[in-house]
């Protein structure tokens, strides 16, 4: 029995379906009802939860990488809001790099606007090991930077306030007018400090 995920159902679905069927091949050896119960419950759930929406991607332009002095940290764990409308397209949260410090920009619901694509943050090192970063960005047709589309919805994360020093600490921050909580929001996408 072979199951497969849709391309437009995740990634992952497809390797927990193949440790689910191995485990139920050893388990339930005796019986082929069961096994084939285990498997297809393990398909159904590792296929069944569809990917977010999101916009055309396209690659940064070399002149868009900038020397950082360490790696972002991982990626904050975020709650994503509800489609917001019909068409929406998701973004996800980024690491951004300003001033010495690492900053989270929130993941947000965007409409999609015609012409332009965006350029996901990216992370490459030099044959010499220099670090570059470029953060994500919107471009249009001619692959230039351009203002990011205003976001219907933003995620939500434990840790949108977080900033990172040049030692990879938390530092604590105020709060930023306009947020309830007195939560912290980082520049916008295609805000330059």
């Amino acid at each position: 029995m072979v199951a497969e995920c849709r391309p437009n159902n995740r990634d992952v679905g497809a390797l927990l379906v193949i440790g689910a069927v191995a485990t139920a091949r050893s388990f339930f050896s005796g019986s082929a009802t069961v096994f084939a119960a285990v498997a297809l419950l393990a398909a159904h759930t590792a296929c069944s939860a569809p990917r977010l929406p999101h916009p055309p991607y396209v690659k940064h332009p070399t002149s868009a990488l900038e020397e950082v002095p360490y790696p972002a940290p991982p990626p904050l764990v975020e709650n994503v809001p509800e489609l917001p409308a019909k068409g929406a397209l998701w973004v996800d949260g980024e690491w951004r790099y300003s001033a010495g410090q690492w900053r989270w920009n929130r993941g947000s619901w965007v409409a999609p606007v015609a012409g332009i694509a965006f350029s996901p943050p990216v992370e490459v090192r030099s044959q010499d090991g220099t670090l570059y970063f470029a953060p994500g960005t919107w471009r249009n047709d001619l692959g230039e930077a351009v203002d990011d589309p205003e976001p219907l919805a933003r995620a939500r994360s434990q840790g949108s306030n977080t900033v990172m020093n040049a030692s990879g600490e938390r530092e604590a921050v105020g709060r930023t007018r306009g947020q309830p909580g007195g939560r912290q929001d980082s520049p916008g996408r295609g805000t330059r400090p």
